[in-house]
């Protein structure tokens, strides 16, 4: 069930476009905030329940997003 939110979130991420008229986020940038967030919440939940496997999980993800940090953006196809 949480993973149906947590793909709704991003799909929802995904297709709304900024305030100011921008371009819309890219997937990337959503899957950084997505693992972040999870990551943080198992985390969480480990150390709330005492589980050092569930902990390292959560530090995993976060490390995943932080790698994320370096992933090169395609260049944007302009149209004709």
């Amino acid at each position: 069930m949480k993973q149906a939110n947590l793909a709704n979130l991003a799909n929802l991420a995904v297709t709304t476009s900024r305030p100011s008229g921008g371009n819309e986020m890219d997937r990337v940038t959503v899957t950084k905030v997505a693992c972040a967030l999870a990551g943080v919440g198992i985390f969480a939940y480990g150390v709330r329940n005492d589980d050092t496997i569930v902990r390292w999980v959560g530090i995993a993800l976060v490390v995943v997003a932080f790698l994320l940090r370096f992933v090169k953006k395609r260049p944007t196809e302009e149209p004709e």
